[in-house]
């Protein structure tokens, strides 16, 4: 019973420390992307932030193919596990992922698989071309209404 909802309050939390790290961006870092409605019937919020300014494209493009593939975990639903995972991207110049990895955990494996798995299915990003290589800040918000 009650240990999930200690983790839950745990992971708000890492909120404020991701606020920080959103101030570090260039102007379209401050906007981050935020899609609160996009899958607000599910209980899914994503944001990303990207390494450089003029990355709106890909922004757009990532948010939209992460969408079609996010799912709140049926076990984690009826657990009532909710919780934020950052992850950190590395995305090369043909929109191949370089690297990822798991930055705050939302304290429950189940999410942070389910937001991995989800992340990791969008590459290589098709018809993508980039002058560099791109890190990506993605933070995915499982909430249960």
């Amino acid at each position: 019973g009650g240990g999930a909802g200690g983790r839950g309050g745990a992971s708000r939390g890492a909120d404020s420390g991701a606020d920080s790290g959103a101030s570090r961006g260039a102007d379209g870092g401050a906007d981050s992307g935020a899609v609160p409605g996009a899958q607000g019937a599910a209980g899914l919020g994503i944001s990303l932030e990207t390494s450089f300014a003029g990355s709106d494209e890909l922004r757009r493009l990532l948010r939209s193919l992460i969408e079609k593939r996010l799912a709140y975990p049926a076990l984690a639903r009826r657990r009532g596990i909710q919780g934020r995972v950052d992850l950190v991207l590395q995305i090369g110049k043909e929109g191949q992922l370089l690297s990822g990895s798991l930055s705050q955990s939302s304290g429950s494996d189940i999410l942070d698989r389910a937001a991995g798995k989800a992340l990791a299915g969008v590459f290589p990003l098709e018809g993508m071309r980039m002058d560099r290589v791109e890190v990506v800040r993605v933070s995915i918000d499982y909430r249960l209404p």
